[in-house]
């Protein structure tokens, strides 16, 4: 009976200790696997925490950016105002109507032509007055328009007595008589008879009155 529990001792332990080995080695293994599965959660979580880090490392901040795009920013010229003019001070005794600009020099003046007045008609040559062979007078028919007037020369002695006599369509005809010296002796006048008071050349100025004239002038010596 003991030799057969001594003979089956040996076996029975190590059947204990092989049972019970297995059983500690699975309590081993359980362990580590959950020890395993926490060491690798925490491994994720730190990788996740270090991921995260790194991305708000390498995310430039707003004003990074804003630093960054003025440091690349082609500077442009700054533009140059030009100063405004000084007015120059005014005395304290000055007024406003006192300052008055700088007189400018006048235009020079230009050369008008000279004008000849209505009452002076131009320069006509004038025109001798010649009697037929054998006669002692003439008669003259001629026009005149307004501001001319004809004139006529007649050379006679002096005691002489001469007779003029004018008319006109218009009846607007004068003459004048003029004696050798240059003294008048006859003015708008339309006739005169009497003796002439020199000898020489005298002048028998024809105008119109008015208007244009068509007149008839009558010359005779005595």
């Amino acid at each position: 009976m003991r030799s057969g529990v001594f003979r089956a001792g040996p076996v029975c332990y190590a059947y204990t200790q092989e049972f019970v080995g297995d059983h500690l080695w699975e309590g081993v293994m359980m362990k580590w696997r959950i020890g395993a599965r926490a060491m690798a959660r925490c491994v994720m979580v730190l990788l996740a925490l270090a991921a995260l880090q790194a991305c708000s490392q390498t995310e430039p901040s707003p004003a990074q950016t804003t630093s960054g795009s003025a440091e690349h920013r082609v500077p442009q010229p700054t533009p140059t105002v030009s100063p405004a003019p000084i007015a120059k001070p005014v005395a304290a005794d000055q007024t406003a109507s006192d300052i008055r600009p700088a007189p400018t020099a006048p235009p020079a003046p230009t050369a008008q032509p000279a004008s000849t007045p209505e009452d002076e008609p131009p320069a006509v040559a004038p025109q001798r007055i010649r009697f037929a062979a054998g006669e002692s007078s003439a008669v003259i028919k001629r026009a005149v328009i307004r501001g001319e007037q004809d004139t006529f020369l007649l050379w006679a002695k002096k005691g002489q007595r001469m007779i003029l006599r004018i008319s006109a369509l218009e009846k607007n005809a004068a003459f004048d008589l003029v004696a050798p010296g240059g003294s008048t002796i006859a003015s708008e006048a339309t006739s005169w008879n009497d003796a002439l008071p020199a000898n020489g050349n005298y002048r028998i100025v024809v105008g119109p009155t008015r208007g244009n004239a068509t007149y008839e002038l009558r010359v005779e010596i005595q």
